[in-house]
C-alpha cells in the first residue's frame, strides 16, 4: 500500500520493556502502519516475550497490521537469524528501523539497515 508507513522491529528476545515498546510505537499512531517482526520470543510464566512479541502486542492494540517472520533455523542452521533480517530489511526497505535493546542479532540487523541507507532508531 502506497501511504502506508513500514516499520521493521527488532529486538532481544530477553527485552521486556512493554511500556516502552507501547510508548514507541504509539508515536506512529496517525499513520497506516504496518510492523514486521521476527517472532523471536522465549516463554516466561507460560506467555511468549521479547521485543517481538511486545512489539505484535502493542501494534495489535494501536490496530496496525502485524506480520511475523520467523527464522528457519531448521532449513538455514545458524544463518536462519540473519537471512531473515535480510529478507525482512532489503527485500520490503521498510520505511523506519526500531531496535529495542541490544544483542548479537539485533546489532547485526541495526548493521545491515544502516548499510542499506535505512532510518534506525534504536531504544534501550
Amino acid at each position: 500500500m502506497e501511504d502506508e508507513l513500514l516499520i521493521v522491529v527488532t529486538g532481544s528476545r530477553w527485552y521486556g520493556k512493554a511500556g516502552v515498546v507501547a510508548r514507541v510505537l504509539s508515536e506512529y499512531s496517525q499513520a497506516n502502519v504496518r510492523i514486521l517482526h521476527g517472532a523471536c520470543s522465549r516463554i516466561v510464566k507460560g506467555e511468549e516475550v521479547s521485543a517481538d512479541m511486545l512489539a505484535d502486542k502493542a501494534a495489535r492494540n494501536l490496530g496496525y497490521q502485524v506480520e511475523g517472520h520467523p527464522a528457519d533455523w531448521t532449513a538455514h542452521g545458524a544463518a536462519a537469524g540473519p537471512k531473515r533480517n535480510e529478507e525482512k530489511l532489503i527485500a520490503r526497505n521498510p520505511h523506519l528501523v526500531i531496535a529495542f535493546g541490544t544483542g548479537k542479532g539485533t546489532d547485526g540487523c541495526v548493521e545491515l539497515a544502516q548499510q542499506a541507507g535505512l532510518n534506525v532508531r534504536r531504544e534501550p
